[in-house]
């Protein structure tokens, strides 16, 4: 009957990998067909001249904005470290997060290639696959908490943040913000009050101190800020006061990469972010969104392979 049952859970187990594996590229696919229309009529030329109208010091801006946003990163796996009751110096901490992060950035799939990340790291430092999978859904709890914070603010201080919803009237944005921003002080105030776990019986997860939930929303919209500062500096041709608007796209994009897992988040995040920003050029949306890969992604995936490879030879 055990055997039985494990072959079930088995071929449930498969089935549900197969058919999140067929979303994923149908999604995908979708959005790479969405955004060729959408810059059909945009020039490769057009494209490099807003590549290269970028100056060397917004790029340098640009590097220590994505620096100091995986610094901030790291902080969601001290917090989930302390809750866990295995405290680890920064250090290790910001080498397992920084490696978790730029795969899940690149590839995708951030719960998979995040615990496999951290277990990389911390299971030298004593910490197995359960405290590990724990970590990560702490982190992910972090990061979600973050998200719906932001955007309550966004709905209520940014009065772009409803154009993707034309027919909402400002009014009913400012009170959805309220809404939202409640359900973070809700949880805020569980915890005071005493709340320890969350869960039901061998399946509980700690909660952090409230000290430590605040930073922990302190960390994410910290985190979120910075990203989309870099693509902001990345956009040479919008103003200081348009960073809103470009925080607002890209909170949007990046929950539309999560919540689709389409590998580094392909087509994903250049087509919301394009649709969220209708009054910008295209062209120079694609300019910006390339280097923003470039700096954002790729150059974190690199530092990711060296952390990886020297753990390894360790």
């Amino acid at each position: 009957m055990g055997a039985v049952l494990q072959r079930g859970m088995a071929t449930s187990g498969n089935r549900g990998i197969l058919v999140s594996a067929v979303v994923t590229a149908t999604v995908t696919a979708v959005a790479i067909a969405a955004l060729s229309r959408i810059v059909a009529e945009v020039h490769l030329d057009d494209v490099v001249a807003s590549v290269s109208s970028v100056s060397w010091v917004r790029i340098t801006l640009a590097l220590a904005a994505t620096t100091a946003c995986y610094v901030a990163l790291s902080g969601y796996d001290l917090v989930a470290l302390a809750a866990i009751g295995r405290p680890l110096p920064w250090r290790t901490a910001a080498m397992a997060s920084t490696s978790a992060y730029a795969l899940s950035h690149n590839i995708g799939f951030a719960a998979l290639t995040g615990t496999w990340a951290r277990h990389r790291i911390y299971s030298r430092h004593g910490v197995g696959l359960a405290g590990v999978a724990r970590i990560v859904l702490l982190t992910g709890a972090s990061f979600w908490l973050g998200v719906v914070l932001m955007l309550g603010i966004c709905l209520i201080l940014v009065p772009e943040a409803g154009n993707a919803f034309p027919a909402m009237t400002r009014p009913l944005q400012v009170a959805i913000g309220l809404v939202v921003v409640d359900v973070v002080v809700l949880y805020l105030w569980a915890i005071s009050r005493g709340l320890k776990t969350i869960g039901w019986g061998r399946w509980t997860l700690p909660l952090p101190s409230l000290r430590n939930a605040v930073a922990q929303c302190c960390i994410s919209l910290a985190e979120m800020a910075l990203s989309a500062l870099v693509l902001w500096l990345l956009l040479p041709s919008l103003a200081i006061g348009a960073y809103p608007q470009v925080l607002v796209a890209y909170v949007a994009a990046f929950v539309a990469v999560l919540l689709t897992h389409a590998p580094g988040g392909a087509g994903v995040l250049e087509t919301v972010v394009i649709v969220m920003l209708p009054e910008v050029d295209p062209a120079r949306l694609l300019g910006g969104l390339i280097l923003f890969r470039i700096i954002f992604h790729l150059l974190p995936l690199a530092v990711a392979a060296a952390i990886l490879l020297a753990s390894r030879r360790r």
